[in-house]
């Protein structure tokens, strides 16, 4: 069932349901949203079995889904109870711990696996129905992933995330006032104090925001918001994360770029000085490296430290624009050349004039724009849509990926001319985990950063703290280290960041994974134990080999996608960042 589908079927089930509520006979039910939208109703005073297995009550036919999944014991109150499920029950977004008795409210979110559920009925006299509730930022993180993955399945999907400020104080008043304001396929969450995040599922969310920040100044409270819509700004959650911070911030993001450099590793000092070489030779460069990196920023050097600094530095992300819209954008157009063009404008091509021009994600450019792209490269000319005479450019080329473009010129999915010619010189940046030197000191510069612009002083990181940040695998590199020190300092009351101030959900299992390794010598583990672990390694070798496609880390390891699926979930592997 699409998404689309399925916000529109719980919808269906929240409206029904309080008309159900008038009726003395209405039954409590729960709604399973799966390939198909299915109705089971619960049986008072009966414990009833969750699985994929046949012997279960409530039968889920999911990968998933374990045989004998979770228990919901039906009686004054509903609970839902995990039996040791591979893929894990979470309630409201909260992981179910196996043995654990959850209370459920009537139009909570319950998932079984990847499989979303709700309980809907006759609310009982002890029974209170679920309130517009406010989520937590780890569950608007895993939902933003969630939304992500499917519109990268599903090209027609279109969201967009909102951050909103308060200036004025917010107290209860105030979250009962936004809570009052939105309506049901809209998610909030607290992002920190004074911050909170919300979730549309349109690419055009500006009506909504400004009905919510009119709602929110009738009772007097000033606010302030960013937003960011998939896929426009971004496909990944960090990359849409790190859009609202630049919307919110009162200072352009390139006057701090060069601040974000770090070398403290020996592999970095040699690349930053074959940065300076290969920037002062005016080649086309290629930056390779997963999402996250900071290819952005080295293509800012490259710009900086070149003959062109002087001119202006263009950077386009390929992924985010529509493909009818691609050419349009790169090399503009004249008036009346589509519906919609009022005025003729200059491309990116001709408005860099002198300057570089950045292709991040120059991997996911439409063929017929890479044609386009390759003559205006090779001739130094480009033609405006729905014109006749070309103009002549003066720009560098610089592009980024984080997909193997050769294997892409290998399966006809990328121009093999184009490829040579945008790699006059590649440079590959290492991931952040291969650099652990310099997680603690680009912290420490983003925490400084952060404050700044706060006008707050920096605070410091305690020992606990920096432990954690260095045992984490980063699977989305400077980036989510940013977005993680922003966070942190909104959340830091004093001038210390001590764990409790981390995402401690993703941060807190790496320590107690590698705690509990260290306590438990090879010697002492069982079989069983050495090939779960051999195995889980390997998968995560090969994954970030095929840099986290699915598909391809299948085929390497000779499964199916849904077995590799599950293997990422059973051993809590980092999720798919983006595509390739």
């Amino acid at each position: 069932m699409s998404i689309e589908k399925t916000r529109a079927a719980i919808e269906t089930v929240k409206n029904t349901a309080v008309a159900a509520d008038r009726e003395e006979t209405a039954r409590r039910s729960l709604y399973v949203f799966g390939e198909s939208m299915a109705c089971v109703p619960l049986s008072e005073g009966r414990t009833m079995i969750v699985g994929r297995g046949n012997g279960s009550d409530i039968v889920i036919d999911a990968p998933t889904v374990s045989r004998s999944h979770a228990a919901i014991h039906v009686g004054r109150t509903i609970q839902v109870e995990d039996l040791g499920s591979a893929n894990k029950t979470r309630v409201r977004g909260v992981t179910v711990e196996p043995g654990q008795r959850v209370d459920v409210l009537l139009g909570d979110e319950i998932q079984f696996g990847r499989v979303a559920c709700m309980i809907q009925g006759r609310a009982r006299s002890s029974v209170a129905l679920a309130p517009a509730s406010l989520r937590t930022h780890e569950y608007f993180e895993a939902r933003l992933a969630d939304e992500c993955v499917r519109g990268e399945s599903q090209r027609s999907t279109r969201f967009t995330i909102a951050r909103l400020c308060v200036d004025s104080p917010a107290d209860a008043g105030f979250d009962a006032t936004l809570a009052a304001a939105l309506t049901a396929p809209e998610v909030l969450a607290w992002y920190g104090p004074q911050q909170y995040e919300l979730l549309f599922d349109t690419a055009d969310a500006s009506d909504r925001l400004d009905a919510i920040r009119a709602a929110l100044a009738e009772a007097g409270y000033a606010t302030r918001v960013g937003t960011a819509t998939f896929p426009r700004d971004g496909r990944t959650p960090d990359a849409l994360i790190e859009r609202l911070d630049r919307a919110l911030s009162e200072r352009g993001d390139e006057a701090s770029t060069s601040r974000d450099i770090v070398v403290e590793d020996p592999a970095m000092h040699a690349l930053y000085k074959l940065l300076s070489r290969v920037a002062a030779a005016d080649v086309s460069v290629l930056l390779l490296g997963e999402m996250g990196t900071g290819k952005e920023v080295f293509a800012s050097e490259i710009h900086r430290r070149s003959p062109r600094a002087a001119k202006p530095f263009r950077a386009v992300n390929c992924a985010a624009f529509a493909d009818t819209l691609v050419e349009a954008e790169l090399f503009g157009y004249e008036k009346g050349a589509f519906t919609g063009a009022a005025t003729a404008r200059a491309g990116l091509l001709e408005s860099a004039e002198g300057g570089t021009v950045f292709f991040d994600e120059v991997g996911e450019l439409p063929p017929t724009v890479q044609a386009k792209l390759l003559r205006a490269i090779e001739e130094r000319k480009v033609r405006r849509v729905g014109a006749v005479d070309e103009r002549p450019i003066d720009v560098r080329f610089v592009a980024a990926t984080n997909r193997d473009l050769e294997r892409a010129v290998d399966s006809g999915g990328f121009r093999g001319d184009l490829f040579f010619r945008l790699n006059g010189f590649s440079l590959q940046i290492p991931p952040l985990r291969e650099r652990v030197g310099e997680i603690i000191p680009l912290a420490t510069r983003f925490l400084t950063i952060a404050a700044e612009k706060a006008g707050r002083t920096a605070p410091t990181l305690s020992r606990e703290a920096a432990v954690l940040l260095r045992q984490h695998r980063w699977p989305g590199n400077v980036r989510e280290l940013r977005n993680e020190m922003t966070r942190a300092l909104i959340l830091a009351d004093g001038t210390v960041i001590n764990p409790e101030h981390l995402s401690v959900s993703k941060l807190r299992a790496v320590s107690r994974a590698r705690t509990n390794d260290a306590e438990a010598p090879d010697a002492l583990r069982t079989l069983a134990e050495v090939k779960a672990d051999a195995e889980r390694d390997h998968v995560r070798r090969v994954l970030d080999h095929c840099q986290h496609n699915q598909t391809r880390a299948a085929e390497v390891l000779g499964i199916s996608r849904s077995q590799i699926v599950n293997l990422i979930e059973r051993y809590d592997l980092p999720r798919p960042r983006g595509r390739g």
